[in-house]
C-alpha cells in the first residue's frame, strides 16, 4: 500500500497542477473581458451606487447633454434670425416706410383723431426792415421741401395765402412739397404736420430754392432739441427752421406766463384745459368775469356754455392777434365809432365787435343767418359748426374744396349742413384744431363750453402764429 501510494502521488500532483492552470487561464480570460466594462461603467474604477442605477443616471446625463446641445442650436438659430431681422431693419425701404406712415397719417387726419402732433415750420425772407434798401425789387424763392423717412401735410403760413392748403398742388406729395414764392421786404413759409418715428429713424428735411441755388438739409430730431429753432444766414436773407411737439409747445407757453395774470378760483387745478385756459387769458382771448361795477370776480366759469357773442369776441381777438382777415383792418372794438348798422344792439357789450364786422363788410354766417340782429339769439349757446365757420370767416382763410374727412355725420346724405360749412369743418379737422368723436362723428350741433373754447382758440393760434 505504501508503494502504490508513492507511485500515485506524482500523478495526482501533475493532474491537480494542470487543473489549476486551466482554472487560472479561464479566470484570466474572464478578468480581461469584465474589468474594462466595470471600469467604463464606474468611470473611476469603483462605485458606491448600484450598477443599474449608475447606468440609468448615465443615460439621463446623456439625454440632458443632447437637450442642451439642441437648445444651443435653437439659440444659435434664433440669434441668426435676429441678426437677419436686424439686417432687414437696417435695410428699410424708404418708399415702404413712407407709404406706411402716409396711411397712418391719413387715417388719423381724416378721422379727426390726432394722438400726437409734431409740427415743423420752414420760413425764408427778411425780418429786419433796415435791410429793405439792400434788397432787389423782388426775389424768387420758389422751390421745394422734401422729407426723408417721414411724411408731412403742408399748410401755407404767410403772405396773402396764409392758411391755404397746398397739399393738393400737382407737384406735392406727402414727402415733397413744391411751392412758388416771390418776396420783397417780407418773409414767407410753410407749416408742416409731420409723422415719423423720430426715436428710431434719422428723419430729415431738405429745403431747396431758386434763390442762390440754396439747398439745406436739417435733422428733425436736432430741430426738436432746439426750442428756438435754427437760423441760417443767406446774405441779407434768413432761412428759419423750427420743430416742436404740441404738448411741449403748450408747456413752454405756460412757463412763460405773464406776471400780472389773473388767478381764477373756479377752475380745477391740473385739469385737461388748464394750460389752454392760461394761454387764452395771457393772449387776451379770455379775461374772466366782472361784477356790475367792473371789478374782477376771480371767475372764468370753464364749465359754462359759450354764447354766440362770446365766440365772436374771442375769435375777433384771435384775428387781431394774428393780423389776419378782420384783424388786418385795424378796427378796435373798444373804441370803434358806432353806427346805425348796430343800433339794434343798443348798449350791449359786444356791439363794438359786430361794428368792426360791419365796417369790414364781411360775411359772417353766424351773424347773417343765425343771430340776424336778435340779441336773444346772440346770447344763446354757440354750436360747434358755428364756432368753426366764424373762425375761418373772420380769419379770411379759404376752405373751399378741403379734403373730405371720414366724419360720417357731416358727410351723410341726411346732413343739413351746406357744402361750404362742411369744408370748414374738414379743414379744421385736418389742421388738428378740432377732432371727431370716437364713434366717427363730429356732432356739429353740439354746444361748446368755455373750456373747449380755450383749446380751440389756442390751437388755431398755434398753427397760424408765425
Amino acid at each position: 500500500m505504501e508503494a502504490n501510494q508513492s507511485i500515485m502521488s506524482p500523478l495526482n500532483s501533475r493532474t491537480m497542477f494542470k487543473k489549476f492552470l486551466s482554472y487560472l487561464f479561464i479566470l484570466s480570460i474572464l478578468t480581461t473581458s469584465l474589468l474594462p466594462q466595470a471600469w467604463a461603467e464606474s468611470g473611476s474604477g469603483h462605485s458606491d451606487s448600484d450598477p443599474e442605477d449608475e447606468i440609468e443616471e448615465r443615460q439621463e446625463d446623456n439625454e440632458d447633454e443632447n437637450e442642451d446641445e439642441s437648445e444651443n442650436e435653437d439659440e444659435d438659430e434664433d440669434e441668426d434670425e435676429d441678426e437677419d431681422e436686424d439686417e432687414d431693419e437696417d435695410e428699410i425701404d424708404d418708399s415702404e416706410l413712407s407709404e406706411e406712415l402716409e396711411e397712418e397719417f391719413d387715417d388719423e387726419a381724416r378721422s379727426g383723431h390726432h394722438p400726437d402732433q409734431t409740427y415743423v415750420s420752414v420760413e425764408w425772407g427778411v425780418w429786419d426792415t433796415l435791410t429793405l434798401n439792400e434788397l432787389p425789387a423782388s426775389t424768387d424763392w420758389s422751390g421745394s421741401v422734401s422729407f426723408a423717412l417721414a411724411v408731412a401735410r403742408p399748410h401755407k403760413l404767410l403772405g396773402f395765402d396764409r392758411g391755404e392748403d397746398v397739399l393738393n398742388n400737382a407737384a406735392s406729395t406727402q414727402s415733397k412739397t413744391s411751392f412758388t414764392s416771390m418776396i420783397h421786404g417780407n418773409h414767407d413759409g410753410i407749416l408742416f404736420k409731420v409723422k415719423s418715428d423720430f426715436q428710431n429713424l434719422d428723419s430729415s428735411l431738405t429745403f431747396e430754392s431758386k434763390y442762390n441755388s440754396t439747398q439745406q438739409t436739417v435733422s428733425i430730431e436736432d430741430l426738436l432739441a432746439r426750442p428756438d429753432g435754427l437760423i441760417v444766414k443767406l446774405n441779407v436773407y434768413e432761412l428759419r427752421f423750427k420743430a416742436w411737439d404740441r404738448d411741449d409747445w403748450l408747456e413752454q407757453k405756460s412757463e412763460e406766463r405773464k406776471n400780472d395774470r389773473p388767478e381764477f378760483k373756479d377752475h380745477e387745478e391740473g385739469s385737461w384745459y388748464e394750460n389752454y385756459m392760461n394761454f387764452s387769458v395771457d393772449e387776451g382771448f379770455f379775461s374772466g368775469f366782472k361784477d356790475s361795477e367792473g371789478r374782477f370776480t376771480g371767475e372764468i366759469r370753464p364749465e359754462n356754455e359759450l354764447t354766440r357773442f362770446q365766440a365772436l369776441k374771442v375769435l375777433t381777438e384771435l384775428s387781431r392777434k394774428l393780423d389776419m382777415g378782420l384783424g388786418e383792418r385795424d378796427c378796435d372794438p373798444a373804441v370803434v365809432t358806432l353806427t346805425a348798422d348796430t343800433e339794434w344792439m343798443k348798449g350791449h357789450w359786444a356791439r363794438g365787435y359786430v361794428q368792426c364786422v360791419e365796417n369790414a363788410d364781411l360775411k359772417i354766417t353766424l351773424l347773417d343767418e343765425v343771430v340776424v340782429k336778435d340779441l336773444n339769439s346772440g346770447e344763446k349757446s354757440a354750436l360747434r359748426w358755428e364756432v368753426i365757420s366764424t373762425a375761418f370767416e373772420l380769419l379770411g382763410i379759404e376752405t373751399t374744396g378741403a379734403p373730405d374727412t371720414t366724419l360720417s355725420d357731416i358727410h351723410s346724405d341726411s346732413s343739413s349742413l351746406k357744402s361750404a360749412l362742411r369744408d370748414m369743418i374738414d379743414k379744421a379737422v385736418l389742421l388738428g384744431v378740432v377732432s371727431g368723436y370716437p364713434e366717427g362723428n363730429f356732432k356739429p350741433y353740439k354746444t361748446v363750453n368755455r373750456a373747449e373754447m380755450f383749446k380751440i382758440v389756442t390751437l388755431f393760434y398755434e398753427v397760424l402764429s408765425f
